[in-house]
């Protein structure tokens, strides 16, 4: 919000810090190979969904488990889609192990992700939060049943 963006430009003129530097250096130090880009690509041709303001993909096990870090997947995902034309609420459902899946979502204002995170087991704050699920079949399944949770709130 404003008072966020008073206090960091404050911090940047106190401390004479380049943002532009800085935004460059984060993004390097938390660089993903090649292969990564690979399944981020990957998931979001083949595996997303944009329906009234919710975008959502999921990411297969089979996709990823050949990686030597996985870690960043479905942050790299989210960080890609949340900010897609007409996306108020972004999902990503990861499958880290068979059957085991890891959701992470964003809205913009005005929305709550939270509640939605705590109905599956879950938390986080307002606009961002997280949750785990397991049983389901498939990375799909997993979304499926997120969506359904998304709809009675929106």
């Amino acid at each position: 919000d404003a008072s966020t963006f008073a206090i960091v430009s404050v911090l940047i003129s106190e401390f004479d810090i380049n943002f532009g530097e800085l935004a460059e250096r984060i993004n390097l130090a938390r660089g993903l190979a090649i292969e990564n880009l690979k399944v981020i690509s990957k998931a979001i041709a083949e595996n997303t969904i944009s329906i009234d303001g919710v975008t959502a993909c999921y990411i297969d096990y089979e996709m990823s488990k050949d990686l030597k870090d996985d870690s960043g997947l479905i942050d790299g995902v989210l960080s890609q889609l949340r900010y897609s034309k007409n996306t108020k609420i972004c999902i990503v459902i990861g499958e880290v192990k068979p059957k085991e899946y890891k959701g992470s979502m964003r809205c913009i204002a005005g929305y709550n992700v939270s509640q939605i995170a705590e109905e599956l087991n879950g938390g986080g704050h307002k606009v961002a939060a997280g949750f785990k699920i397991a049983g389901q079949e498939n990375a799909k399944q997993a979304l499926d049943v997120t969506l359904k949770v998304v709809s009675k709130y929106y």
